[in-house]
């Protein structure tokens, strides 16, 4: 792994894991997944994913997946006649731990998650689905919900929470 963070052919990478001894800090928990050259898999695997004219890094894998879920999102909001979500930010590579764990490696650090407007969508965890769903009135664990209800479902919440 030294040697990987010596190697100018990984250099670009640098700057995503911070500074070497937060690499290497990282480096365990990649390990604990099976990435034993955490610059390399992120040379072999990160690449550019654009979602909604927004610009990010992540897994290959999640290109193809993102180009897909935009234009299923675009043809749907055309279908029912309702624009197309604007969003300040995307983002999905960032080498890190897991908020809640930091023994466990995040799916970001793998470019496998994705964040839309982080800083106004923060992930909900079971008690705050529940803090939703008793403010809202609004079962949230259905899945069968559309985009009307669902905003009405936190036109309600900030309403009622704010209040």
């Amino acid at each position: 792994m030294a040697r990987d963070w010596n190697d100018k052919a990984f250099e670009k990478w640098h700057s995503h894991f911070r500074d070497e001894s937060n690499y290497f800090k990282l480096c365990p928990l990649y390990k604990a997944v099976g990435v034993l050259r955490p610059l390399k898999y992120a040379a072999e695997n990160i690449e550019e994913i654009t979602f909604l004219g927004h610009k990010t890094l992540g897994h290959k894998d999640l290109k193809a997946k993102m180009e897909k879920a935009e234009a299923l999102l675009k043809e749907r909001c055309a279908a029912n006649g309702k624009p197309v979500p604007t969003l300040k930010s995307v983002w999905a590579f960032t080498p890190r731990a897991m908020a809640s764990n930091k023994n466990k490696l995040s799916n970001h650090a793998l470019g496998k998650a994705v964040d839309f407007d982080p800083e106004q969508n923060p992930m909900l965890v079971k008690d705050s689905l529940n803090l939703a769903e008793a403010v809202s009135g609004t079962d949230l664990y259905r899945s069968d919900q559309g985009y009307d209800e669902i905003k009405a479902a936190n036109d309600s919440f900030k309403a009622n929470y704010n209040s």
